[in-house]
């Protein structure tokens, strides 16, 4: 009999408390507990199911890359890395940057309001105020804990996945994997005779296997394309109070998990705002 040596490296990425990624989802919204928790939108034939999942991926990215703080100042980020596997190609970093940009010059201009309230002088505001060579520093921080893997063949995607274990292993600061377009490329395999239930938990086991060794702070998300129009009544499927589940309402859009719902609109860059407004 061989006895199986773990490496340090190894050790550390088990037992090691990765930053929790709590407040991602979205206001009001619980954080994931199972490791592997799906995301899908409710088609309806008058809205751009793939902007609107495109959009809340960014912002997702954001939540949890943004700091928590900065300074005094709430920002509302997770402040933990990302691993962003991205399959239809419809994310660009430079729609995640543009989204940073924004979400910080929102909150230093927020700042910068309060302490107008408060009745600090010109000079303190001067002094305490986020300026934008900080605003840019934060967005440089976030950017730098993202990784993005893009994927382009049914082989590809099956190797990414269990190259992961590499990379959680040498960055015990990542909390997330994201797998957008999980089955982008089920068209590519469904010649095989491969049934679609089949080949999304064949792609769920390997993202798990690329993720074992790890703490329980680490989360699988992942965005299911709804190829086949069966998940547009959410209320009846068993699982879906586990799913992140998007859908349109009269006027905006909400998120829903876990029995929870967060109501959201879309500004003219189809950047997320939440509240509605």
């Amino acid at each position: 009999m061989t006895l199986k040596v773990e490496s340090g490296l190894s050790v550390l990425s088990r037992l090691c408390s990765r930053p929790s990624i709590s407040s991602s989802l979205g206001p009001g919204l619980p954080q994931p507990k199972q490791q592997v928790t799906p995301v899908w939108c409710k088609s309806d034939n008058m809205v751009d199911t793939m902007g609107l999942l495109t959009s809340y991926v960014v912002e997702l990215l954001c939540n949890i890359t943004l700091p928590k703080m900065v300074g005094a100042v709430l920002v509302g980020g997770c402040g933990a890395g990302a691993v962003l596997l991205d399959c239809d190609h419809h994310v660009k970093v430079k729609m995640v940057a543009l989204t940073l940009q924004s979400r910080v010059a929102r909150v230093a201009e927020q700042h910068l309001t309060e302490m107008k309230e408060k009745g600090l002088t010109k000079e303190d505001r001067e002094k305490q105020r986020i300026t934008s060579s900080m605003q840019w520093d934060i967005v440089k921080g976030a950017l730098e804990r993202l990784l993005v893997m893009n994927v382009y063949t049914p082989d590809h995607l099956e190797i990414s996945l269990l190259s992961l274990q590499n990379v959680l292993m040498d960055n015990t600061t990542i909390s997330a994997v994201l797998i957008n377009g999980i089955n982008s490329f089920y068209h590519q395999v469904r010649g095989e005779g491969v049934s679609h239930s089949s080949y999304m938990k064949r792609l769920i086991n390997l993202a798990l296997a690329g993720c074992k060794d790890t703490s329980e702070d680490l989360k699988i998300l992942y965005v299911e394309h709804n190829l086949f129009g069966d998940k547009n009544d959410f209320e009846k499927d068993e699982n879906s109070n586990s799913n992140i589940v998007i859908e349109k309402l009269e006027t905006n859009f909400a998120v829903t998990f876990l029995g929870c719902k967060s109501q959201f609109s879309l500004n003219c860059s189809g950047q997320v705002m939440w509240g509605g407004c």
